[in-house]
């Protein structure tokens, strides 16, 4: 039976559940509806009641974290990919804790651009995941790893770049660069195949 490592999934279950503090606090002056989703504008697009996204949302972090972390931990059986194991479980509890807080300060009455704020996070963990994208002692399956590594890494930067450009720009951009990604993958991926054939 593979070990669940229980440290690490009580401790990030509880930072998912951490910023409820701040919804408990500051519960009686926030307003019945609560916006929980942007659209390009910063304009709130989605609403939940106060009792869903005070104490729902963490919850509903807090139990997807536990089922992503023991299944991580079941099905993970490469020691030298501890380090971006290690990474990946701390995704969801850190961006939720953000996240979590800033729409609470938004509901508050706080000026945060949710638009900015989430490029930023998406460049970060895209930059992050890049930096220790897992290696391969197979020389194909490395060079398809090293192409990927850069392909994070780039996506990570445009993401961040992407929070201050015009939104239109922002798209046509991220379009091209997606097809780019989706081009080199292809082409690796057939290398890499016609190599094991041969």
């Amino acid at each position: 039976m593979k070990r669940i490592n229980f440290k690490v999934l009580i401790i990030t279950v509880v930072v998912c559940l951490l910023p409820m503090i701040l919804g408990i606090l500051t519960y009686n002056r926030l307003p019945d509806e609560i916006a929980i989703h942007f659209g390009y504008n910063n304009s709130p697009n989605n609403f939940a009641s106060k009792n869903f996204a005070v104490f729902g949302i963490p919850m509903v972090l807090a139990f997807i974290q536990l089922i992503c972390c023991i299944l991580n931990d079941i099905s993970n059986n490469q020691k030298e990919n501890q380090s971006i194991t290690l990474i990946i479980k701390w995704i969801i509890p850190i961006i939720g804790l953000i996240v979590y807080s800033s729409i609470i300060l938004y509901a508050l009455g706080n000026k945060i651009n949710m638009q900015i704020l989430a490029c930023m996070i998406v460049g970060i963990v895209m930059i992050i995941l890049g930096m220790f994208f897992p290696k391969s002692n197979k020389k194909e399956e490395e060079k398809l790893n090293k192409y990927l590594k850069y392909i994070f890494i780039i996506f990570g930067l445009f993401w961040i770049i992407s929070a201050f450009l015009d939104e239109i720009i922002s798209a046509i951009l991220l379009i091209g660069m997606i097809l780019l990604a989706i081009g080199i993958f292809i082409y690796q991926f057939i290398v890499l195949k016609k190599s094991k054939n041969f």
